[in-house]
């Protein structure tokens, strides 16, 4: 369905689609920050919509959350180092300072428990709930 809706580009045409699924309704809504490209993004929303689906094994195992673990470190351990050893992809050392309140400078203590996501790095892990 196209209908006006009020947006922070002003006042557009914008594509919405409810999609039934299970017990639940979910609302997609598309709209194109220049109205003159409306027409052209259209379609794009609507494949977006069709292309919804149940999630498959392989797209279940892809879409695991990463958890919060909290691991000891000895005196020895860096920042630098931790983050060679992490699974997250883009800026591991920084998001392991941000974790632990030591952005954009700090080291672990003599002996420290550190936040970390899934398996960071080898020790203890705690799954914070």
């Amino acid at each position: 369905m196209l209908a006006p809706i009020n947006t922070s580009f002003g006042n557009r045409i914008g594509r919405f689609t409810t999609i039934y699924f299970n017990d639940k309704a979910y609302v997609l809504a598309g709209v194109a920050r220049n109205e003159k490209e409306a027409e052209a993004y259209d379609r794009y929303f609507l494949e977006t919509a069709q292309s919804f689906h149940a999630m498959t094994e392989d797209e279940r195992s892809l879409a695991r959350p990463l958890q919060l673990k909290i691991t000891h470190v000895d005196s020895n351990a860096s920042f630098s180092t931790l983050a060679g050893q992490s699974p997250l992809e883009t800026y591991p050392e920084e998001q392991l300072r941000l974790l632990n309140n030591m952005f954009p400078e700090g080291h672990p203590g003599k002996t420290c428990c550190l936040k970390s996501s899934n398996n960071c790095f080898p020790g203890n892990f705690f799954t914070l709930s």
